[in-house]
């Protein structure tokens, strides 16, 4: 139990969501803009997603730990925090819910589409460590597959600070897929 409660604060100080005074405060928008385009150039080569217009959503993911083992390990929540209005015109992306910007005919995964987007994402805040920081990035998008035409996958990016500033992805994880 003292372990589980460990990892809950560990998680709790990593991802936290609250500023000074108990403030939310959105993610830096220099390092959330090379995260998804990194994440969204990744699905354009290997699902090779259709140009077209992408969404983004404002809430912020939150991990808690789930009961599971394996790669849903981590479950994501959305949190009180929300990403500022910049990072919409830096991706030229559409303010969406993740999690109703699918939308299905019935409970078959292959009547289920994204309607007005060709992909949809959500992101962790930011933790920056020094010269580099971490983002867990969720994605749905257009598949091209019939039996799935919306897959979803969660990616870890890793970035680092740029000498001249910014940011530039050193490293893209698959977390989970489907």
């Amino acid at each position: 139990m003292r372990i589980i409660l460990s990892a809950v604060v560990l998680f709790a100080a990593v991802f936290g969501m609250q500023g000074a005074a108990g403030q939310a405060r959105a993610p830096e928008p220099s390092i959330l803009r090379p995260a998804v385009e990194r994440v969204l150039n990744e699905l354009r080569t290997g699902e090779r997603l259709a140009g077209g217009p992408v969404g983004l959503d404002r809430r912020v993911l939150v991990p808690e730990p789930a009961p599971a083992s394996g790669p849903l390990a981590t479950a994501y929540r959305f949190g009180p925090g929300v990403h500022g209005e910049t990072i919409y015109s830096a991706l030229s992306a559409e303010r969406a819910h993740f999690d109703s910007a699918m939308v299905c005919g019935s409970e078959s995964p292959r009547s289920c589409t994204l309607p007005g987007v060709v992909a949809v994402f959500a992101t962790t805040e930011p933790v920056v460590d020094g010269d580099r920081a971490e983002v867990v990035v969720a994605a749905r998008w257009r598949s091209r597959l019939t039996k799935m035409p919306v897959g979803f996958a969660r990616f870890a990016v890793i970035l680092r600070r740029c000498q001249v500033g910014g940011w530039v992805v050193a490293d893209l994880r698959t977390l989970y897929v489907s």
